[in-house]
């Protein structure tokens, strides 16, 4: 393949990609003030070129220095895939808190509904603390498999669920104790 040059005003050939590069792509482009769609504050947008697979593209960025806040239609930006691995690894905290706190209070529950099966009563520091967990952590009582229409709903059935667990341990364990009672008063 013959490769085309071309003259760069300065008596020099040069080779068609640099000759676009040079000449055609606006790598610097323009910038301007404009408002932060964030903030409010002032912000830089800028307009450029990019070359992408051979295809020139105009693309733009706005950036905030006061917040920020960051926009682009780049094909690839560093800078947005720094903020979306940042929001990837801050989601994965998240769900593993989430898991942490559901995993605790259901064993929390678990325990509870055995202490009440076995003696008629449980801790108050457990009761609380569960509810802690599910104020502190609203997504923890996604683990009860409840229908998550609220936050503030879904809190509230967790709680319910559970007072009727005990109740149901606490009464199956009065009725074992009245029964064993009424067989041992017929022998």
């Amino acid at each position: 393949m013959k490769e085309k040059y071309f003259g760069n005003g300065n008596g020099e050939l040069i080779d068609q990609a640099t000759f676009v590069r040079e000449n055609v792509l606006d790598t610097d482009g323009f910038i301007h003030k404009t408002k932060c769609p964030n903030c409010g504050k002032q912000a830089s947008e800028r307009h450029f070129d990019e070359c992408l697979g051979g295809t020139i593209n105009q693309v733009y960025s706005i950036d905030c220095k006061h917040c920020g806040f960051h926009e682009c239609d780049k094909e690839f930006c560093y800078t947005c895939e720094a903020k979306m691995e940042e929001s990837i690894l801050a989601r994965k905290t998240e769900l593993e808190n989430d898991m942490d706190d559901g995993n605790s209070l259901t064993l929390r529950a678990e325990f509870a509904i055995q202490e009440v099966a076995k003696k008629g009563l449980v801790s108050g520091i457990e009761l609380t603390t569960m509810k802690l967990i599910l104020i502190k952590n609203p997504s923890a009582c996604a683990f009860f498999d409840l229908p998550n229409e609220s936050v503030m709903k879904c809190t509230k059935e967790a709680v319910g669920l559970l007072k009727k667990h005990l109740l149901n341990a606490n009464f199956n364990r009065n009725l074992e104790m009245k029964i064993s009672q009424a067989l041992e008063e017929m022998a």
